[in-house]
């Protein structure tokens, strides 16, 4: 148990839920839509971060570092076309 009698998980989770919201509100007040792409792409990453601690895939940085970029040079892009096109 880590501070305040919550585990290493429990506080991972309570870190991205609360950031998901916050970064979910500002988009709320930039593009006048309430949308929740932003919020479920942001907790999804929870998942994959289990995922990325699995041995197999942990020794496989090719495969890692294709995922990181296409999120990075793919994913920011279409969520913006997203929240304001749709």
């Amino acid at each position: 148990m880590l501070g305040y009698g919550m585990s290493k998980t429990w506080a991972m989770f309570l870190t991205f839920l609360l950031s998901a919201s916050i970064h979910e509100l500002v988009m709320v007040i930039v593009t006048q839509k309430f949308r929740f792409y932003l919020f479920v792409l942001q907790l999804v990453q929870i998942p994959l971060i289990l995922v990325s601690r699995i041995p197999m895939v942990k020794r496989n940085k090719l495969l890692g570092n294709i995922v990181f970029w296409l999120g990075l040079y793919a994913g920011f892009p279409l969520l913006c076309v997203a929240y304001v096109a749709y």
